[in-house]
């Protein structure tokens, strides 16, 4: 099992880091609270880069793999495998600090199943563990600082959902299809190291923290807003598609005229409809319905938290998982199916 370190716990519990330090809630785990006073439009917290992010499966080919913009005419691409990037820059970067050296070549099974069933966050997986071999951060803080987002513990193997068994088989046959890890210790670290455990753990600091990116981003500003962190989402689609709609819905949480039970649909997962990104600190922003904060995300991946109203040191720092301009009902619908929890805020106890 991947573990954080317990220097790494601490600092996250209760360290000022910029203009946000982190505490314990009463009933939302950790937050982000001020700890500056800050007026409407002042940014309280920038990070340079996510822990990791990807672009969709249906996106291939078609956004940088580097920065999730849209590819100019001028475009190269990976000899290795079908990755495509703006410029050598990207290219560079990409398969220098985000992984690609270990997975080039390998991933085409997964990108297939991934595309087909509606996922993402398994690719993102791959691209967490490639980045930790790579050589471009180092192992066990890089793990330490993606398990210290969650306390969340994941199901007995035989609990946990299908999607989640398939995913980190796709993922494991992944790396052993790029032939880039090799010897004597591949298996004794999928079986001990990166096993089904750690990957189930991954999946749930996924569902909890992810950010959801509109794909491909902009560049025409220096930010692209996105005011809602929405891993329950569905886009796309008739809302009376949903899975969990009570028309779908058995006793027992399944719809029999699907083979794919709501505890396996992506919605159910939590799994970001677009692209997805991961941040050491803002990930642990929680959600309320009128949030304090605006989340901008820039092409390349820096995140900005802005201030959306007045606050003063030791008011908590939210923002919206999703769009807040939905129903009442359908809100708290979605924040139950994609993270499990019944929203309390000031809006919501009053069914507005």
């Amino acid at each position: 099992m991947l573990c954080a370190p317990r220097s790494l716990l601490r600092r996250l519990k209760v360290t000022s880091i910029q203009g946000v330090y982190v505490k314990k809630t009463q009933s939302a785990g950790r937050g982000l609270f001020s700890s500056e006073n800050a007026g409407i439009g002042d940014v309280l917290l920038a990070e340079a880069g996510p822990l990791v992010w990807c672009a969709p499966a249906s996106l291939l080919g078609s956004v940088c793999e580097a920065c999730l913009r849209e590819l100019p005419n001028n475009s190269v691409s990976c000899p290795g495998c079908r990755s495509s990037y703006c410029g050598e820059a990207c290219k560079k970067k990409h398969w220098e600090e985000s992984g690609h050296s270990v997975l080039c070549g390998g991933t085409h099974e997964l990108d297939a199943w991934s595309l087909q069933e509606g996922y993402n966050f398994p690719r993102m997986a791959a691209y967490a563990l490639a980045k930790s071999l790579c050589g471009g951060v180092e192992f066990s803080e890089y793990w330490g600082k993606l398990n210290g987002l969650s306390y969340a513990t994941p199901p007995p193997l035989e609990e946990q959902p299908r999607a989640f068994k398939e995913g980190y088989v796709k993922v494991r046959d992944a790396f052993l299809a790029s032939g880039r890890v090799s010897g004597k210790g591949v298996t004794q670290f999928f079986d001990s190291v990166f096993n089904q455990a750690a990957y189930a753990r991954l999946m749930g600091t996924l569902r909890l923290n992810t950010f959801s990116v509109d794909c491909p981003l902009g560049s025409a500003k220096v930010f692209v807003e996105t005011p809602r962190r929405m891993r329950g989402e569905i886009r796309e689609r008739d809302v009376s598609s949903d899975c969990c709609s009570s028309n779908d819905c058995g006793a027992e949480g399944t719809r029999e005229a699907s083979s794919t039970s709501c505890a396996d649909s992506p919605a159910a997962l939590g799994d970001a409809p677009g692209g997805a990104a991961l941040y050491e600190v803002a990930s642990l922003a929680n959600h309320e319905c009128e949030p304090t904060a605006d989340v901008l995300i820039s092409p390349g991946g820096g995140l900005a938290l802005r201030a959306r109203i007045p606050l003063a040191v030791g008011e908590q720092i939210t923002i919206s998982y999703l769009d807040s301009s939905l129903p009442y009902a359908l809100r708290n619908r979605k924040l139950f199916m994609g993270y499990g929890f019944k929203c309390e805020c000031s809006r919501c106890k009053q069914g507005i």
